[in-house]
């Protein structure tokens, strides 16, 4: 993703100049100051969304391995392994303590009633 935008905006800088380079140097100058500051601009950007990106998909993962233990727990619980399920919930526990995973759970848990009430709302008036 970043190297996309990396060539796009080395590309954009390309065109640019060559458009520039038909003026005073002066207009070079500025242009490419500006440019600068752009760049930066956008370079901090991306690092912010990329770094956002890594986060959401840290808890995402945690999320789907707190499904997956919940399933294995519950299926070894159901089989009066409890010994072998105990790793489990133990594990379960430790997830349900970590805010972020909390934060992303109401989150879900939000949407899926949204999606629910909306697909009943869609359901009564047909």
């Amino acid at each position: 993703m970043r190297k996309i935008l990396l060539i796009i905006f080395i590309l954009d800088v390309t065109i640019t100049l060559v458009t520039a380079a038909f003026a005073s140097d002066k207009y070079i100058q500025y242009d490419v100051d500006k440019l600068a500051r752009k760049a930066q601009a956008r370079i901090k950007d991306i690092d912010k969304k990329l770094a956002e990106i890594k986060k959401n998909e840290e808890i995402q993962g945690k999320l789907n391995e707190l499904d997956l233990l919940y399933t294995q727990a519950e299926e070894l619980y159901s089989q009066g392994k409890y010994k072998e399920a105990k790793p489990f919930y133990e594990k379960i526990k430790q997830y349900a303590n970590d805010p972020e995973v909390k934060s992303a759970a109401r989150q879900k848990q939000k949407e899926l009633r949204r999606l629910k009430i909306q697909k009943k709302s869609e359901g009564k008036s047909k």
